[in-house]
C-alpha cells in the first residue's frame, strides 16, 4: 500500500499512512493542513513513553475533535473496539517492524476491525485508518496531528462528514531501526460509523 513520507522542518522524518474502508475496499485520499489545539490537549507536547500511551492516545483524539470544531464538524466519540484494534496494529507494526495497513500476513484494516468486534454481521459500517510514526519531538501527538492535517489523505480521515467514532493507539517505539537514541512512538487512528 503507498506511503506518504513528510519530512519536518527539524529535518526529521515522519511516516504516516492513511486507508479507508467501506465494506471490504481499502482506499487512499487526499486536502492542505492546520495547526492543532495544544493547549487544550492535556500531553499533546509530550514525547510518549511506555508510561504514558494512554494519554497520547487521549491527546490524539481531543486534538482530532478541536481540528474537527475548527471545521464545524461534531466531535468523534471514543469506541473501543476501535481503540483496541488500534492499539493492537500500533504494537505489531512496532514489534515485527513493519509500517502499513496490511500485515505482513495480510490481515487488512478490515479483518482487524472484524477481530475487534467493530464490524459485526447485519451491521453496515465504513472505517478509516492513519498511520504515523516519529522520533524526539516529531512523535509528539501535537506533532502527529500536524502531520495528519497537512496531508489530503490523512485530513480527509479525520474530518470525514460521515464519521462519528474514534480509536487510538499508541505504541512505544517505531517500526524500524531510528538513530541518535531519542524516544520513538507509533501511531494508528482508527474512524469510523455504522451505517452510510
Amino acid at each position: 500500500m503507498p506511503q506518504v513520507t513528510t519530512r519536518l522542518r527539524r529535518r526529521t522524518i515522519v511516516r504516516a499512512a492513511a486507508a479507508l474502508l467501506t465494506g471490504t475496499a481499502v482506499l487512499l485520499a487526499a486536502a492542505p493542513g492546520e495547526a492543532t489545539a495544544q493547549d487544550q490537549c492535556p500531553g499533546a507536547s509530550a514525547v510518549p513513553s511506555v508510561q504514558t500511551l494512554r494519554e497520547a492516545a487521549d491527546a490524539v483524539s481531543c486534538l482530532v475533535n478541536a481540528n474537527r470544531a475548527r471545521n464545524g464538524l461534531r466531535a468523534l466519540q471514543a469506541d473501543g473496539d476501535l481503540r483496541q484494534a488500534a492499539r493492537r496494529h500500533s504494537r505489531n507494526m512496532v514489534r515485527r517492524g513493519f509500517f502499513s495497513h496490511v500485515t505482513p500476513r495480510g490481515a487488512s484494516l478490515g479483518d482487524r476491525l472484524r477481530r475487534s468486534g467493530y464490524l459485526r454481521a447485519n451491521h453496515s459500517r465504513h472505517a478509516g485508518e492513519a498511520l504515523a510514526w516519529g522520533s524526539g519531538t516529531s512523535a509528539t501527538p501535537a506533532a502527529i496531528v500536524a502531520e495528519w492535517i497537512a496531508s489530503p489523505s490523512h485530513r480527509r480521515i479525520m474530518l470525514g462528514r460521515d464519521f462519528r467514532e474514534v480509536g487510538v493507539g499508541v505504541a512505544a517505539g517505531a517500526p524500524q531501526p531510528t538513530t541518535g537514541g531519542r524516544r520513538s512512538a507509533t501511531y494508528t487512528l482508527n474512524t469510523g460509523a455504522v451505517g452510510g
